[in-house]
């Protein structure tokens, strides 16, 4: 096949060689350009973080915390109020028997100190009327430990009368 003009052929395929380097080069940016296309659509992508509530149902929302929360923290109200009622009694009778026990010590002292004079008397008799008088001492040591026990709690009674 003969073409009747070569120079136009020549132009032609000049033409078709730049168009060609053209393409290449614009595919070359293309492709640099579209190299970080996968993060795009991240970048793109709108995160919401804060969203607003509106008023209404922030408000059911706190009254459904407080209808949740109040009778928890009247429960434990409560158990504290009897726990503390118990830890106050409990300090109220260690209070009466450290004051029992001062009077005990006080009655020992001076039952000691009385014993020892008593003891200095020197008593004639039959074996049984001594041991008549020892079962009488015992039992007078007996009735004065009642008699300071029921002391003791006649001025506890007094104390709580005051206190109340």
């Amino acid at each position: 096949m003969s073409y009747p003009n070569p120079g136009t052929l020549n132009g032609c395929i000049s033409s078709l060689s730049s168009s060609v380097s053209l393409l290449g080069n614009s595919l070359d940016s293309l492709d640099t350009l579209t190299n970080d296309f996968g993060r795009l659509p991240l970048i793109l992508d709108q995160n919401k973080i804060f969203t607003l509530v509106p008023e209404h149902d922030l408000n059911i929302a706190k009254k459904n915390l407080v209808h949740e929360i109040e009778p928890k923290i009247y429960k434990l109200v409560e158990i504290i109020r009897v726990k503390l009622s118990k830890l106050e009694r409990k300090n109220s009778n260690l209070v009466s028997k450290i004051q029992l026990n001062e009077v005990r010590i006080n009655n020992f002292r001076n039952d000691s100190s009385k014993t020892l004079a008593d003891e200095e008397i020197e008593v004639e008799g039959t074996e049984e009327e001594l041991e008549q008088l020892r079962q009488l001492k015992l039992k007078k040591d007996r009735l004065k430990y009642k008699l300071s026990s029921i002391n003791l709690q006649n001025r506890k009674a007094r104390l709580s009368m005051v206190n109340r």
